[in-house]
C-alpha cells in the first residue's frame, strides 16, 4: 500500500493537553473527536552511517525514515513496516506488512523482524533498529473532513542496540501537533490555520528526538 500526503507538525511547549485540544476546537477547522485515542509505538531503523538522521539534520529536502510501527501495548503485535519519504512538507508512504510467530521470546523477535526487512528491499540490506518511541495519540477530524490532527503525549524514547532494547527511557513532556491532509487541501490549511499565540510551537520530529533527545 502506498500514501501520499502532507504533513505538517509541531513541538508545543508549557500547554496543557487540554488547552490545544480547545484550541483546535475553536480554529478554522473546527475540530471534533475522531476515533479513540491509543497508544503508538515505533522502531527507527537507519544505515551503518545513520544517513536518514543525518539527512534530516542537514535539512535535505528529499528524505527517507523506516520505521515499525505497532499500535496499543508495548509489546509487539501486528506490526507493519513504513518507508516514508519525503519532499518538503509531502510525504509518501509505503507501507508493509511484517509477520512473525508469537511464541517467539522477546529477545528473538526483534532478530526476526530485522531478517524480513531486509529481505523486503535490497535498499535496507545494511539497515538495523536503532531507537523506539512510544506516546499516546489523541485523533481529532475536521468539520468538513478533509483535515485530520493528533495530538501526542506521554512520550518516551528507548535506545536499541545489538537488537536489544534499553529499559531506560528518555521522557519527552512536551506536546506534539501534528496536520494530515490530501496535497490537494495545502492552500486551504496555510489560509486557515493561524497560530494561536498563546501557544510556543516549533518544528519537530520524534525520530530525531529519539537519538538526541
Amino acid at each position: 500500500m502506498i500514501e501520499t500526503r502532507f504533513e505538517r507538525k509541531w513541538v508545543v511547549q508549557n500547554t496543557y493537553i487540554s488547552q490545544l485540544i480547545s484550541a483546535l476546537k475553536v480554529s478554522n477547522f473546527e475540530f471534533s473527536k475522531h476515533h479513540n485515542s491509543r497508544w503508538v509505538n515505533s522502531i527507527y531503523y537507519d544505515d551503518m552511517f545513520n544517513n536518514s538522521v543525518y539527512q534530516n539534520l542537514n535539512g535535505d529536502q528529499k528524505k527517507q525514515k523506516v520505521r515499525l510501527r505497532w499500535y496499543g501495548e508495548k509489546k509487539i503485535l501486528n506490526p507493519r513496516l513504513e518507508i516514508k519519504n519525503k519532499n518538503m512538507f509531502l510525504t509518501t508512504k509505503i507501507i508493509k506488512k511484517i509477520f512473525f510467530s508469537s511464541k517467539y521470546p522477546d529477545s528473538k523477535i526483534l532478530l526476526d523482524i530485522n531478517d524480513q526487512v531486509k529481505s523486503i528491499s535490497p535498499l535496507l540490506i545494511n539497515y538495523s533498529p536503532k531507537t523506539s518511541t512510544h506516546y499516546y495519540r489523541h485523533y481529532f477530524i475536521s468539520k468538513n473532513k478533509k483535515i485530520r490532527a493528533t495530538i501526542d503525549e506521554k512520550i518516551y524514547y528507548l535506545s536499541i542496540n545489538n537488537l536489544k532494547i534499553d529499559l531506560f527511557q528518555k521522557k519527552d513532556f512536551n506536546l506534539i501537533l501534528e496536520l494530515k491532509y490530501n496535497k490537494i487541501h495545502d492552500d486551504y490549511v496555510r489560509k486557515n490555520f493561524s497560530n494561536n499565540n498563546s501557544l510556543r510551537i516549533s518544528k519537530n520530529s520524534k525520530f530525531i528526538n529519539s537519538f538526541f533527545f
